[in-house]
């Protein structure tokens, strides 16, 4: 799917008299597509570690129920590697439904958007390293 995600922003960006340009705004938009992406499944590929017995006992029965209904009957949830699998929803959006049982809240895509905008800004205006 990255290079799916990789060429669709090529070619919705593409601009032949401004290929350097159109090549930078592509790399931002498959950026802020995919970073999320990425920075969500580590996330959930080690799972959260609720802190606090109140939390802790909330997660294991939420686990409990998914794990006896997995879904069915509009009772919990399928488990998460079934979800991550078999369903079309964004890793970024899965984590953060489960964003209570982690310690840091995931940021918002506005917020990817307003981070990855800056850095590249940084990178493109920044002069290249003179070599001596």
């Amino acid at each position: 799917l990255d290079s799916k995600a990789l060429a669709e922003c090529l070619l919705e960006h593409f601009d032949k008299d401004n290929k350097k340009a159109s090549l930078e705004t592509s790399l931002l938009k498959y950026s802020q597509r995919q970073v999320p992406e990425g920075l969500a499944l580590y996330d959930l590929s080690f799972g959260p570690k609720p802190t606090g017995l109140p939390l802790k006992l909330r997660f294991a029965l939420k686990n409990a129920v998914s794990a006896i209904f997995r879904g069915r009957f509009g009772i919990g949830k399928p488990p998460l590697q079934t979800l991550l699998t078999t369903t079309m929803q964004p890793f970024a959006e899965i984590r953060r439904d489960l964003g209570v049982y982690y310690d840091e809240e995931f940021p918002s895509q506005e917020e990817f958007d307003r981070q990855l905008s800056l850095t590249s800004e940084q990178m493109v205006f920044k002069q290249p390293v003179e070599s001596s």
